[in-house]
């Protein structure tokens, strides 16, 4: 044999040649099978990466960090609950157990629980200070007397009840945190990172994770962890429409945040760009197109629609501190964290409260379109019972849902409450030259859209579930029918078969010849 052996071009390669390509293309495989099992291994990386990795984290780092003359605090967060016809009993039994349903000491008002009474029975739209709620053996104010349980991270509630339509009430509350619990996002960007890597086995592939997406990651869970505080405490305390939902907890929430030196979010495009306000980007990628500034206080700055998942309806509301005025904050004394807390919920809980609303709508619409989408015509008994159930389902959730949205749209067609209840927030037009958008036209405008499109699919959807109701109900009539013919039969037989075995046999021999006889005759 040859030592030569022959490749697909003509070109002689020398066994060792082949033995040395093997042995390498070998170690490769056991390094790279190693390196997925041990991806964050320092005895894997080559000295050279190891080297520009430390280099770049360090730079990354220092870029993102929070300038020093600058703050970031998460001053309070809120959420909103919706009642309808289906859970407006479980309000007025949760306020009686908290105590909230009795006056407060000096005050001439009736109980919240009495108001909201009379506003559902006369069909009046309306709105009621709860006011302060602490803990137990906690009265830094004067005159509370509302008591409930609330997380560690959080000095006390602010609660509102909203009256939106005679069939729909909306409790606001606010929980103001503690400032630890409020420097969260400021301790993650000052938190220097290293590049990390994860194997995604799915794509058989090393994901790297730099310094910066790290850091968003961070944020992320943090506000998650703070809306899952939020979300909790109302499933606990409060449980509504969102609270109750079985597939997933999408309660409208809301944070506010507090910065000293600059915006939280870009005010221009300009703005948005600059590399030395980076950290801006990692609190939330918004756009600046979609970011709306209050007309009383340029610093003052609300984003909407920019989450996803059950986060979807959360809103951010960010004040930089030296936009706002001292005699703004004379009555609220002084110029201190809790009263620009306070300012900003002035600003915030209009909107919140009809972005609620809207919420609303869109998740009774998704209610119909997912009910629509399971109902699938079934031979077997099981997937009839299977339709109906959903059916059922359907009809039991959705009690009271088309009359709120007639109700809604009613109310949308005015623009008074809108104004009233929600400052007016304006973001630039997408078109040069255009007027700016005014958020509270904007939200009545969606309202006003989203309550006739619902009102349309609910009923076209419900009249096709009574008849698909109605189909299957006769399929299972048929077939129970049958089943009691198939039993009649067997009853029978069975009888025939016992009075036969009951008889002696001669004169079952007998009355068998006779029976022959007479057949033949």
């Amino acid at each position: 044999m040859s030592d030569d052996v022959t490749s697909s071009s003509d070109n002689p390669i020398s066994v060792y040649d082949l033995f040395l390509k093997r042995k390498e293309k070998a170690i490769r495989k056991i390094r790279w099978r190693l390196r997925c099992h041990f991806p964050n291994s320092e005895f894997l990386i080559s000295r050279g990466d190891r080297e520009y990795r430390i280099q770049s984290d360090m730079e990354d780092n220092q870029k993102i960090r929070l300038p020093d003359e600058e703050k970031l605090d998460v001053m309070a967060v809120w959420g909103a609950e919706l009642f309808g016809p289906s859970e407006i009993e479980s309000l007025y039994a949760n306020f009686s157990r908290l105590g909230w349903d009795v006056p407060r000491i000096g005050s001439d008002r009736d109980g919240v629980v009495h108001w909201i009474r009379e506003q559902r029975m006369y069909g009046s739209v309306g709105n009621y200070n709860v006011g302060i709620v602490s803990r137990k053996g906690e009265n830094r104010f004067l005159g509370v007397r509302y008591f409930a349980p609330m997380p560690e991270d959080v000095e006390n509630l602010s609660v509102g009840v909203y009256q939106l339509s005679p069939s729909l009430t909306c409790v606001l509350v606010g929980f103001f945190l503690t400032e630890h619990a409020g420097a969260r996002y400021k301790r993650e960007l000052d938190l220097d990172r290293k590049t990390i890597h994860r194997t995604e086995w799915a794509r058989g592939a090393i994901a790297s994770y730099g310094v910066e997406h790290l850091k968003i990651e961070a944020i992320e869970n943090t506000r998650m962890l703070q809306r899952s505080m939020v979300t909790t405490w109302f499933e606990q305390q409060l449980p509504g429409f969102f609270s109750n939902a079985k597939d997933g907890n999408r309660l409208p929430t809301a944070e506010i945040l507090l910065t000293e030196v600059e915006t939280c979010f870009p005010a221009n495009r300009a703005d948005s760009h600059q590399r030395e306000k980076k950290w801006r980007r990692l609190i939330a990628r918004i756009s600046p197109m979609n970011v709306w500034t209050s007309e009383e206080c340029q610093g003052l700055q609300l984003v909407m629609d920019e989450l996803s998942g059950d986060a979807r309806y959360h809103l951010i509301m960010a004040l930089r501190g030296i936009d706002v005025p001292d005699e703004k904050l004379e009555y609220r004394g002084g110029r201190n964290r809790r009263s620009l807390a306070t300012y900003c919920e002035d600003y915030l809980s209009g909107a919140l409260v009809y972005y609620a609303s809207i919420a609303f709508l869109r998740e009774g619409e998704r209610t119909v379109k997912l009910t629509r989408e399971r109902l699938r015509e079934a031979g077997n008994d099981e997937g009839i019972v299977r339709t109906l159930e959903n059916i059922k389902y359907y009809f039991t959730e959705s009690i009271g849902l088309p009359t709120i949205a007639s109700e809604l749209k009613n109310g949308a067609k005015k623009t008074g409450w809108y104004r009233h209840w929600c400052e007016n927030f304006t973001m630039e037009s997408w078109r040069d030259g255009d007027d700016k958008y005014s958020l509270p036209e904007v939200l009545r405008s969606r309202t006003k859209v989203l309550a006739s499109r619902f009102i349309k699919e609910e009923a076209a959807s419900r009249e096709q579930f009574e008849q698909i109701s109605s189909i299957l109900n006769t399929q299972e009539s048929v077939k129970t029918q049958k089943r009691m013919e198939r039993l009649t039969w067997g009853a029978l037989i069975l009888a025939f078969s016992s009075l036969i075995a009951a008889l002696p046999v001669d004169d079952l021999s007998k009355k068998l010849k006779s029976v022959v006889e007479q057949v033949v005759k």
